[in-house]
């Protein structure tokens, strides 16, 4: 006799970052999608935010930190257009770790704070990492860049009132 065990589906997050000027006022969110065992039952919903005076690659690293502490369990998807966040994750944070946080270079990884935060939030999780190219008509990154946007130009509406 077989055992099969059903794989539960993956929460699927995208994510995105946007900057009025870099460094500048910056805007993150993420869209979430929890499957249910059926339409009706699946959820989508956002969680988003910004800062008055940031990077781009910060508020792209922030979106994935809201996403991970709005779900703290779970099995993740995490879909981004960031190069440098799912690089970042999957392939240089164990290195820069190992080297005392000093790249390749020798030089102090920039952005360390939220490397950290990173490392500390998907410490034991089961999360695919997914690189998806930006505007290319995907909705759910789309809504994540729209979203991040209205972030950054809300903060940006800030600094000059």
């Amino acid at each position: 006799m077989t055992s099969t065990s059903i794989e539960r589906p993956r929460t699927v997050v995208h994510t995105d970052g946007a900057c009025v000027g870099n460094p500048g006022p910056g805007g993150w969110a993420a869209v979430i999608h929890v499957p249910g065992d059926n339409r009706a039952t699946s959820q989508t919903r956002t969680v988003s935010g910004g800062h008055p005076d940031t990077t781009n690659n910060r508020m792209e690293m922030a979106a994935v930190i809201g996403a991970l502490r709005a779900l703290p369990k779970g099995t993740l998807r995490i879909v981004s257009d960031s190069q440098y966040v799912i690089k970042g994750i999957t392939e240089w944070l164990r290195p820069w770790k190992s080297r005392g946080w000093r790249n390749a270079e020798g030089k102090a990884v920039k952005n360390r704070d939220l490397w950290e935060e990173l490392d500390h939030l998907t410490a034991g999780r089961d999360i695919e990492w997914k690189w998806t190219k930006g505007h290319a008509g995907t909705p759910e990154n789309e809504e994540a860049d729209r979203l991040a946007n209205a972030e950054a130009m809300a903060w940006a509406a800030r600094a000059v009132a």
